[in-house]
């Protein structure tokens, strides 16, 4: 390769020269055939001629790509062939830029030390334009002209299919475009990236045993087939079927699925397998069981019959064991909703307040109170509590049990929610989806079904990551977000009754629905 000790600015400016220079002898001042050739010309033969100006242009170029008197041999004569050479006209100016063209086009073949076939130029039509057939070939060259390092980084902008498409050029570009920098680069990258525990799980499997050495290119594949998946709503469901009445929340793990339901039990399913016999069943809560949080093999569940439970879930390679280590008791009416932090548990209830417990003993720590209807939904993180109500209001606390800011904008019940650093995301009874600031308070935008695309009928669930959130409802569709822009990417219908509980992660989401099944939409396939 031409090994050169200019900076990059240098490189741009020569590259920049010599793309110019070829763009216009392709496209200015070509003396097109004239009308009356009946022959058609082949595809491998030269130009047929181009203006005076560019022979200028040429004089132009950087000093080592002009035409030195040892780059050509002395008796050098160009042939100007044609199928009918009577019908072509070309002057001595026409002749020089042709003959400096191919000078130029030369040095670039030698200069990257591959000996390529490159057509001149495809032939020119009646209307005095060329086809830009070949057009591609003939500027193969221009990018070997600078340092590995660089054309590397000039690929690194390129988007996966243009990188699979420069590839096939020729072999240089073969060779750059396979290289691990740049596979590497784009897994790391929005919307293919993932977690961290999806990417750590594709290194270990495209890791070669022997050398240790990683295929950056099979890793991105992999997360680009997912990500396509997600986007066109490619999926494999499979259901779970066991519960005698609907599934009220959900919950799942690499390994499992827990299910709440409406016959008062708790199932445990191995995520493998729909087979009713290989899961568990927990009896404990004399009603309906309302809500669940699942966190390693630790499981607390909310019930109608006003209690929280914590499971403690022990798996081993042949047995496993799940045992109730606490009972909760304080709340007058059903728990609706309940969260883990840490070492707490924060439960809302149809009693109007909020609770936070011991996970340990389970003795309650502090009690909010403020909301004037039943409290369907909470979350929290380590300074904050965030809960919505019946009473239309999502209320943002802290652990001491001051009420530090009020939303107000949903026409009903909030149903769910969920947030991160940037922004709060609702989901209420009135159809609608509202996204909040969470510094602020500020409401930013409201998706519904006649501007948005959204639910026609409750939103009953949301969950959400970084890149996207999911929404269910009882329009019985799952719809999936941009989180950023609001807009709508799939929509994804179920074939039971309306959608209860979802749940997500990289390449699965389960829900649970009224048709007393659980389904896994699987996006691995």
């Amino acid at each position: 390769m031409y090994n050169a000790k200019s900076s990059i600015a240098d490189y741009s400016d020569r590259l920049k020269q010599i793309s110019e220079f070829c763009f216009d002898a392709m496209f200015r001042g070509i003396k097109h055939q004239d009308e009356t050739c009946d022959k058609p010309r082949s595809s491998n033969r030269t130009l047929s001629g181009v203006t005076a100006n560019v022979s200028n242009e040429v004089n132009n170029l950087p000093v080592c790509l002009q035409r030195r008197p040892s780059s050509l041999p002395k008796n050098w004569r160009h042939k100007f062939q044609c199928d009918d050479a009577r019908n072509l006209s070309a002057s001595p100016a026409d002749f020089k830029a042709q003959k400096r063209l191919s000078a130029t086009q030369s040095y670039v073949e030698r200069a990257t030390g591959h000996v390529q076939s490159v057509p001149d130029a495809s032939p020119i039509t009646a209307s005095g334009r060329e086809s830009t057939q070949g057009m591609s070939t003939q500027l193969q060259g221009l990018a070997f002209l600078a340092p590995d390092t660089i054309a590397l980084k000039i690929f690194s902008y390129l988007d996966p299919v243009s990188l699979c498409q420069a590839s096939r050029c020729c072999y240089s570009w073969h060779e750059l475009s396979t290289d691990s920098y740049l596979w590497k680069s784009l897994s790391c990258r929005k919307p293919y990236l993932f977690s961290p525990s999806l990417l750590n799980s594709l290194i270990i499997k495209y890791t070669k045993n022997d050398t240790g050495e990683i295929s950056w290119r099979k890793v991105f594949s992999e997360q680009y087939r997912i990500s396509s998946n997600w986007r066109k709503g490619r999926c494999f469901i499979k259901e779970f079927s066991g519960h005698s009445e609907g599934v009220s929340c959900i919950q799942f793990d690499d390994e499992r699925i827990v299910s709440g339901s409406f016959d008062t039990t708790i199932k445990v399913w191995n995520i493998g397998s729909n087979s009713i016999l290989l899961a568990q069943t927990l009896t404990g809560h004399s009603k309906t069981v309302r809500c669940l949080h699942l966190s390693g093999n630790r499981l607390v569940s909310g019930s109608k019959d006003c209690t929280l439970k914590v499971w403690e879930m022990e798996k081993k390679e042949n047995w496993s064991s799940i045992a109730c280590k606490a009972t909760m008791i304080g709340h007058s009416d059903a728990v609706r909703s309940v969260d883990v932090c840490g070492e707490r548990v924060i439960s809302g209830s149809y009693d109007c307040l909020i609770k936070l417990w011991d996970i340990k003993t389970g003795a309650c720590l502090n009690t909010l109170r403020g909301h004037t209807a039943p409290i369907l939904c909470v979350q929290s993180d380590d300074d904050k509590i965030i809960s919505g109500s019946a009473d239309t209001c999502i209320k943002i606390w802290d652990y001491s049990g001051s009420c530090l800011q009020t939303l107000t904008g949903h026409r009903d019940s909030v149903a769910c929610l969920q947030f991160d650093s940037k922004r709060i995301i609702s989901g209420s009874f009135d159809w609608t989806i509202r996204v909040w600031d969470i510094n602020t308070g500020e409401h930013i935008r409201t998706i519904d079904w006649r501007t948005a695309e959204g639910h026609n009928r409750a939103v009953r669930c949301l969950q959400a990551d970084d890149q996207r959130f999911l929404s269910g409802s009882d329009d019985k569709t799952i719809k999936v977000w941009n989180i950023e822009t609001g807009e709508r990417l799939v929509t994804l219908r179920s074939t039971g009754y309306g959608i209860t509980c979802l749940q997500f992660s990289d390449t699965r989401i389960v829900s649970g629905s009224y048709d007393n099944k659980v389904l896994l939409w699987d996006f691995t396939v």
